[in-house]
């Protein structure tokens, strides 16, 4: 037998006149497979815990750039992250079943058309307001059509103050230039909005124009100080949709993580860089979150993506698809970053 061991794990040592014994080899072979073990184990949970580190920096990074980017802070040019808040100028091809409003994208199944204001037997010389209407789908608001009568000679063009309100709060402000209006004439006119303004299934809306002055009726219904005529809408409606974004000189990376906040539906994100294939990325899990620019209660879905890319430009596209039974699903925000 063995008559000396090592220092750290006992393992045999032999001198020239020793036996050697079977049971002694197997022991060591014990006591190495152990060890071996035992530093495998420590090496596997070390890299989770690295990965777990890194995954949480990855989220919190892209968090706090979307915060940033709400707040209209300036965090610096970020080589390595990808996201979109919806709420400033972005680079975006938005396909033509989703709508952008209020710092989200809208997905339904019902698009809203006109809505019409019936004239009626009242006129007001100040302003009038239309009956507040409730949104029963998706579309813009594009323009308004009124009809005004004057007692006077124009002698030159009179303005038309506007504002259209959306769930309490002005959206859209402006002036209208009328013109070519006759003494003693009812003449209708339109309005194209300077720019669209969206409204989404249960927002409530109503617009309001003013008299330029005492000389001028403006046209209502059959209750005092009402407005009539018709808000022109252009419907958006569909069950899928998809936003896209180009990015060019990204670097290379050795995968991705993403996370999109969404309420209702589904979503998905795959990536292309230029030249090469569509690559999907993998579902990661969901959990209960709470979007940071309304704080509206959400889905928050992660992605990963452990592919190697090398530099250059890509294309990542958002798909957004409602279940067989939802009539509408809101997507807050998404950031993807290369690793």
């Amino acid at each position: 037998m063995a008559s000396g061991y090592t220092a750290n794990y006992g393992l045999c040592q032999w001198q020239r006149s020793d036996k050697f014994l079977r049971e002694e080899f197997n022991q060591d072979n014990e006591k190495l497979d152990a060890a071996l073990k035992a530093a495998e184990d420590r090496a596997t949970a070390e890299t989770g815990r690295v990965r777990t580190r890194l995954e949480t920096i990855n989220y919190n990074l892209c968090n706090l750039l979307l915060q940033n980017d709400y707040e209209g802070k300036y965090t610096g040019y970020k080589k390595a992250l990808i996201f979109d808040g919806f709420v400033g100028e972005v680079d975006r091809e938005l396909s033509a079943s989703l709508l952008l409003n209020s710092g989200s994208l809208i997905l339904g199944r019902t698009g809203q058309g006109n809505v019409s204001y019936p004239y009626g037997s009242q006129s007001t010389r100040t302003s009038g307001v239309t009956e507040s209407k409730t949104a029963e789908g998706t579309g813009y608001a594009t323009g308004f059509t009124f009809q005004v009568y004057t007692d006077v000679a124009m002698s030159s063009a009179e303005y038309m103050p506007y504002h259209f309100t959306r769930n309490g709060e002005d959206v859209l402000s402006g002036q209208y230039e009328l013109s070519g209006l006759s003494r003693d004439q009812t003449k209708e006119f339109r309005i194209t909005f300077p720019e669209a303004v969206g409204l989404s299934t249960g927002d409530i809306f109503t617009f309001t124009l003013e008299a330029p002055s005492t000389h001028f009726w403006i046209t209502g219904g059959d209750r005092a100080g009402s407005l009539a005529g018709t808000l022109y809408v252009t419907p958006v409606s569909g069950s899928s949709g998809t936003v896209c974004q180009t990015q060019s000189g990204l670097p290379a990376s050795d995968g991705l993580r993403a996370w999109v906040r969404h309420q209702g539906g589904s979503v998905s994100l795959s990536v292309q860089r230029e030249g090469d294939e569509v690559q999907n990325l993998m579902p990661g899990g969901q959990k209960a979150a709470v979007e940071p620019l309304n704080r509206k209660a959400c889905t928050e879905a992660s992605f990963y993506l452990d592919h190697s890319f090398l530099e250059g430009q890509f294309r990542i596209v958002l798909t957004a698809t409602l279940g067989d039974t939802e009539n509408t699903m809101e997507i807050f925000d998404y950031g993807i970053l290369w690793i």
